[in-house]
């Protein structure tokens, strides 16, 4: 799966996440690229609490993300 080329005005140009997450898996040659947040936090996956493990396996990739503060991934 490819979430490509996405913005945001603030956080999150991929995905906003809300709360709070025990796990996050990008598995299976997925990708996270060149999305971006225009005025805040996280380009790719923003996660407004906390993570508990993230796991990047098998292919997948982070790249090219941009934002203010944190460009791939931000938990809180």
């Amino acid at each position: 799966a490819a979430l490509s080329n996405n913005s945001a005005g603030t956080s999150g140009g991929a995905i906003y996440f809300g709360g709070a997450t025990n796990s996050l898996l990008i598995a299976d040659q997925s990708s996270v690229a060149g999305n971006r947040a225009l005025a805040k936090d996280c380009g790719g996956i923003y996660i407004a609490k906390s993570i508990g493990s993230l796991t990047v396996v098998n292919g997948s990739r982070l790249s090219a993300n941009t934002a203010v503060d944190g460009a791939a991934i931000w938990a809180h």
